[in-house]
């Protein structure tokens, strides 16, 4: 028996991973794969705007791009699966973090007609340092976010 090299044995498992990714995206209904791409690209302009711009002016052209964009109140898809999809395709941008996440997932459900409540907590971490998480709720069940929630004051609403 020949030697396996373990970046060979590495890349044959990233490999399969890759098409299995693949062949889960191919099964998705055609609604959740167009939700599951835009999420990704509201994604990397959320992340991309929060590194150049603060929280603030970031939400701000979020809000303006969905005034001049409102969509249908309908939705064939539910708010729980756009969230899921929200954080599947926040997997796939660089530097996610709870509050971009957030973000897309209030602009992609405002957008499909729900009405989330976009919250920010704070607590004292283990050494007394300072600690912020971001989350999304409808009707005070936690879409995004959520479990990571456990144990923030709530600071912050809209």
């Amino acid at each position: 028996a020949g030697i396996v090299s373990p970046f060979i044995s590495s890349s044959k498992n990233q490999l399969l991973h890759m098409f299995r990714r693949i062949k889960q995206f191919n099964q998705l209904p055609a609604a959740e794969k167009q939700i599951l791409f835009l999420a990704w690209q509201r994604a990397w302009q959320v992340r991309i705007s929060l590194w150049f711009y603060s929280y603030k002016q970031t939400r701000s052209r979020i809000e303006e791009k969905f005034a001049s964009n409102e969509k249908k109140a309908e939705n064939s898809v539910s708010a729980a699966r756009i969230a899921t999809l929200v954080m599947v395709a926040s997997n796939w941008v660089m530097s996610s973090t709870c509050l971009s996440r957030a973000l897309v997932g209030e602009w992609m459900l405002k957008e499909a007609g729900f009405h989330p409540s976009f919250h920010i907590g704070v607590k004292k971490g283990e050494e007394n340092d300072f600690e912020a998480h971001a989350w999304l709720e409808i009707d005070g069940e936690k879409l995004i976010g959520g479990t990571a929630a456990e144990g923030f004051k709530q600071i912050y609403r809209q």
